[in-house]
């Protein structure tokens, strides 16, 4: 979707509903907001909202109605031409003396006179005395409450349903996305839960590398910065330069992620993924040779991407080709890592990364490799 920069996550839509008050515009932008504590507290602060958007529409209208009154007095108080006839805008021949004796002068400025002589209890009432001045239908009040309780009411009974659901492990499963934190040349996910089989637990951080650079297709040791071809010590100085070790926040462990692309024959490509993830192992020791907190290391091979419509030479996520590591910290005695591992990339996951997308990421072939 055009409108979504998943870099930044934010959604370009404003430009798209030219037609809807600016006002509206920004409480649904509040009401959706991504961070959950910049949404509205509560339904009180919502119809306040709604309540200030409704006054301010009533003083617009308002204030339209009132210059369109004036506009008719100052209409009806310009001085009158007794020999101009209101119909046609002709002018009428002058009244004869005999005419002039009987009290009117002309057949307009009788009818004239009769209607001036009527009760006129408004200005509305002058325009409809008026056969030369057009009405105008008065601006509809906007029924913005009436509108709105329709909409709160649907986000009343999504929030029973997200209660009722909130712990079942479907409710987990849910439309969560994390986003990046831009740290240098770094796309950087904090740390996140994740859960074994038996509820134990272990957080785990995602370092990934920017967009730019991207696996060679074919190759298990060069990188593709932009149009350039770079090699892992080129990319190994990059890192340090940027403090990657510092980025990743005192993990315990780390593990080195290997990917493939569509490209070529799966076994083929789930080999390449492998070799892969050794490369980039051997990167990240050289990295954290000095980091007293990583005691160990680990291997993840997800495998070949295999969504039915990529294509060899575009890429259909961000990261399908992307140097991944991921950083451990364990809190609880015997977590399964894998188990915990798995739970935190399917029901956490990082801005588009699915694990269904790869050929090893399934249950029964998720596995890491303990590396010393």
């Amino acid at each position: 979707m055009e409108m979504y920069d998943v870099q930044h996550n934010l959604l370009h839509w404003q430009n798209h509903a030219i037609h809807i008050s600016p006002l509206l515009l920004n409480l649904i932008d509040w009401l959706t907001a991504s961070d959950i504590e910049k949404r509205p507290a509560n339904t009180q602060d919502i119809l306040h909202s709604l309540e200030e958007i409704e006054n301010q529409f009533t003083e617009i209208n308002l204030k339209d109605t009132n210059t369109l009154k004036n506009s008719q007095i100052e209409y009806l108080s310009a001085p009158i031409n007794n020999n101009l006839s209101t119909q046609t805008g002709e002018i009428l021949p002058s009244a004869s003396c005999d005419q002039r004796e009987e009290g009117f002068n002309t057949p307009t400025e009788k009818e004239f006179r009769a209607a001036k002589s009527s009760e006129v209890e408004s200005p509305d009432d002058l325009v409809l005395l008026s056969p030369s001045i057009p009405t105008h239908k008065q601006p509809e009040k906007v029924p913005l409450l009436a509108f709105f309780a329709v909409m709160l009411i649907a986000l009343g009974l999504l929030s029973i349903v997200t209660l009722a659901t909130q712990k079942s492990d479907f409710s987990e499963i849910s439309n969560y996305r994390q986003y990046p934190e831009k740290k240098g040349n770094v796309d950087y996910f904090d740390y996140k839960v994740g859960r074994d089989s038996q509820g134990r637990v272990a957080e785990f951080n995602i370092a990934v590398l920017s967009p730019e650079y991207k696996w060679l297709l074919g190759s298990n040791f060069q990188i593709k910065y932009n149009d350039e071809i770079i090699s892992l010590d080129l990319l190994n100085l990059n890192l340090e330069q940027g403090s990657i070790e510092k980025i990743m926040e005192a993990p315990s462990e780390i593990i080195s992620v290997g990917i493939a692309s569509c490209k070529g024959d799966r076994p083929v490509q789930e080999r390449m993924a492998l070799e892969r993830s050794k490369q980039i192992q051997v990167l990240v020791k050289k990295l954290f040779i000095n980091t007293p907190s990583v005691k160990g290391y680990r291997l993840l091979n997800l495998g070949q991407f295999q969504r039915s419509e990529c294509k060899e030479t575009q890429d259909i996520t961000i990261y399908q080709r992307s140097i991944i590591i991921i950083g451990v910290k364990r809190e609880s005695s015997g977590v399964i890592l894998d188990e915990a591992l798995r739970d935190r990339l399917e029901k956490k996951p990082f801005a588009d990364f699915k694990l269904e997308d790869y050929s090893l990421g399934s249950a029964q072939k998720f596995k890491t490799i303990p590396s010393n």
